[in-house]
């Protein structure tokens, strides 16, 4: 048996798909380590905003796509035209990954690109869209910080990069009570202990709690690690984090539950260190 500790902003939707795949199998514990927060427009785009500002329009999440959607309602700004509405050809959007292209999808704005085969920044500058970016501008609409590489890769290619933050992510203390539950003890010799961490902040976050656990409970339990990047296994080496490992094929939800599926198959005793 698994117990995992699901630490994802918004942990509804996985913790609902791994309950429904392996209800008996694995233990989920919600424990976000971020809250979301909007952040205010610039001024500037309160007056004068226009979707032909850019021509291709970039969102790194499905979060970016929502709070988006809202400040346009908010400040009663235009959404891009519909599919098959005049002026529809004038905008291209991007999406990171699956879950942000249904996204945008459901939006039922036009310009949407297709889904890159890699849910990540190498993923998008794959996508035909990117081949010709010299003298285009394009918007990137994301946290507080984050898609700094993709950014650099279309400006050394000519392009005119703007980013567009939309919401930040604000840490959240240690839930004492999360962390009891999810590293109670189990009663199946081959049980283990596993955190979900889908960002390097994400990462940072838990790692201060991890330690702050171990001094709470005099005591260091071995849990592993899935990564959803390989950044963040990084990351956590840099910290000082030996434990074991797994990451991610890519950020799609069926790569998190394909390693789960893996996990059920080797005791936490067989993985490999990095």
């Amino acid at each position: 048996m698994i117990s995992l500790l699901n630490t994802r902003p918004q942990p509804q939707a996985l913790t609902r798909a791994i309950e429904q795949a392996w209800s008996s199998e694995v233990r989920v514990i919600e424990a976000p380590l971020q809250k979301l927060v909007a952040l205010p427009l610039e001024q500037s785009l309160k007056s004068s905003f226009s979707w032909l500002d850019a021509d291709i329009w970039v969102f790194v999440s499905a979060n970016a796509v929502a709070f988006f959607s809202q400040a346009l309602q908010q400040h009663q700004l235009p959404s891009p035209p519909s599919e098959g509405k005049e002026g529809a050809e004038g905008v291209a959007l991007v999406a990171v990954g699956q879950a942000t292209w249904q996204s945008l999808a459901s939006l039922g704005w036009a310009g949407l690109q297709p889904i890159p085969q890699r849910y990540d920044s190498e993923g998008m500058l794959a996508l035909p869209i990117f081949n010709q970016v010299s003298g285009k501008r394009v918007a990137i609409v994301r946290g507080e910080i984050g898609r700094d590489w993709l950014a650099e890769q279309l400006s050394q290619q000519g392009a005119a990069v703007r980013f567009y933050p939309i919401y930040r992510r604000d840490a959240l203390p240690l839930d004492q009570a999360a962390w009891q539950a999810w590293l109670a003890p189990l009663s199946e010799p081959s049980s283990s202990y596993w955190v979900l961490l889908t960002s390097q902040e994400n990462a940072q976050i838990w790692w201060q709690h991890y330690q702050a656990w171990c001094q709470l409970a005099n005591d260091k339990v071995v849990v592993g690690v899935i990564a959803l990047t390989p950044t963040i296994a990084d990351c956590l080496n840099r910290l000082g984090f030996n434990g074991p490992q797994r990451v991610c094929e890519n950020a799609s939800q069926s790569s998190m539950l394909n390693q789960i599926r893996l996990l059920l198959s080797r005791p936490l005793h067989e993985e490999n260190t990095p």
